[in-house]
């Protein structure tokens, strides 16, 4: 993905994209580039504002009790 999908990303998160943009980004032939940029900046953004965190829903009480019997 290049740089000026990147920005088009990014303006999309802030609400700013113009609609030829938009168009352009969903065109773009390696869709999952896109998605997976979209996901990670997401979740930089949801942990800058105190979202929580991937980890906290990872249960490993299970595997401890295990490990201790």
């Amino acid at each position: 993905m290049d740089d000026r999908l990147r920005e088009t990303l990014s303006a999309m998160m802030d609400d700013e994209a113009d609609e030829l943009a938009v168009r352009r980004l969903l065109s773009h032939n390696r869709q999952d580039e896109v998605c997976d940029q979209w996901q990670r900046w997401q979740q930089v953004r949801g942990l800058m504002h105190r979202a929580h965190s991937p980890a906290e829903s990872v249960d490993v009480s299970v595997s401890v009790r295990e490990v201790l019997d």
